[in-house]
């Protein structure tokens, strides 16, 4: 704050009608005047010139160039060089390398960090993220989508853009996806956008199993086959077998076109209840923010009971809400059981009813309430 009221009140700036008649030359020697008086240094640091236009990358540097002879001033100006001598390039600079020099004193190359603490550090973050949000460490799924991961990964800076849509993204989505599914495709949407926005709009080729009593024939699987190949195709990063092998362990569905594997529908019960992205019901929730608007999310569906039984609770009801939840039991969707058994066994100790009968009471209810919901997930 001394640097910058010393530099707003000194004469440069003050008086503009004074300004009027000055050539530029007076002003910059005025100007460098003012600074020469600072006894601080200024440090200006320019980041991401590599991630400019062509145009602007020139432009930037003839800037610095012409300003970089002020006293008191230094720069730091942070780039890929290999980007920013393209640019130069195209901008039709005379010997990019030597124009760079001739600005640059003091190159300073930053060693390329280790595959080995790149990973480690991508570990790390991942780690954090899971436990932020309350997830189970998983270790085997843990272990096999970090495998995948460590692909879409060259740098620092993939590692911060990766979390940062992460950590937004996933917090819209939370308790709608595999958090371990949706931590790869999410990979996929930000480093391979083509091959995401086609799996998008080909869900029937890559969700749910081949059913063998439907016609898909060896001749059909061939077709489907060439379908993906040309998905796969469009990347841009990555080489055509490492995206296979990601999007197999996706989506079980292609093993039987690349392996001879077939998962019957003996394996969807279970991809429903995990909230996998090879679900057919829940695929789509993995390419879209909101839920579609014919159903009740999981979270939205979980907020409505917790806060239905706290209003209850409060007048003295809650023994309403249980018995709603014992005798309409039936009724309940199917993929909604596992919601409303988390939710009995959250709320268990909290339940305290007004009136209670010598041959009833709370733990009664509770247990009977969770004998029936597992009795019915487990007869699905």
């Amino acid at each position: 704050s001394n640097i910058s009221q010393t530099v707003k009140f000194s004469g440069t700036y003050q008086n503009k009608e004074k300004r009027i008649g000055e050539t530029l030359e007076e002003i910059k020697n005025e100007i460098s005047k003012e600074l020469s008086d600072l006894n601080s240094k200024i440090i200006i640091i320019i980041d991401d010139i590599d991630r400019l236009t062509d145009l602007e990358v020139k432009q930037i540097f003839k800037l610095v160039k012409s300003i970089a002879d002020f006293k008191n001033i230094i720069y730091i100006l942070c780039f890929d060089k290999q980007m920013v001598l393209k640019s130069l390039e195209n901008e039709q600079t005379y010997s990019p390398e030597k124009y760079i020099e001739k600005i640059v004193q003091i190159p300073i190359d930053v060693p390329k960090i280790e595959k080995f603490a790149l990973e480690e550090c991508f570990k790390n973050e991942l780690v954090s993220f899971l436990n932020n949000q309350d997830i189970e460490l998983d270790f085997k799924q843990f272990l096999e989508t970090r495998y995948y991961l460590n692909f879409f990964i060259s740098n620092l800076r993939d590692v911060k853009r990766y979390i940062n849509n992460l950590n937004f993204y996933f917090n819209i989505l939370i308790n709608e996806v595999n958090p371990y599914d949706f931590i790869l495709i999410l990979a996929i949407q930000i480093f391979e956008n083509n091959v995401y926005k086609e799996l998008q709009n080909n869900k029937l080729l890559f969700a749910g199993v081949y059913n063998e009593n439907k016609n898909n024939n060896d001749e059909s699987i061939k077709k489907d086959k060439i379908s993906i190949n040309e998905i796969i195709s469009k990347r841009e990063i990555f080489d055509f077998d490492t995206l296979q092998s990601i999007l197999v362990y996706l989506f079980p569905k292609l093993n039987r076109i690349y392996g001879n594997i077939n998962y019957g529908s003996e394996w969807k019960d279970g991809w429903h209840k995990e909230l996998k992205i090879c679900d057919e019901k829940t695929f789509d929730k993995y390419f879209t923010i909101s839920i579609p608007e014919n159903e009740i999310s999981t979270s939205r569906l979980n907020l409505i009971l917790r806060n239905e039984f706290l209003n209850l609770n409060e007048e003295g009801k809650s023994k309403q809400l249980v018995q709603e939840i014992k005798w309409n039991i039936n009724r309940i969707p199917k993929k909604n059981l596992s919601i409303f058994l988390n939710f009995i066994l959250d709320i268990g100790d909290g339940i305290t009813f007004k009136y209670i009968d010598f041959w009833e009471n709370e733990e009664d209810y509770t247990t009977w309430i969770i004998h029936d919901l597992l009795d019915k997930l487990e007869t699905q």
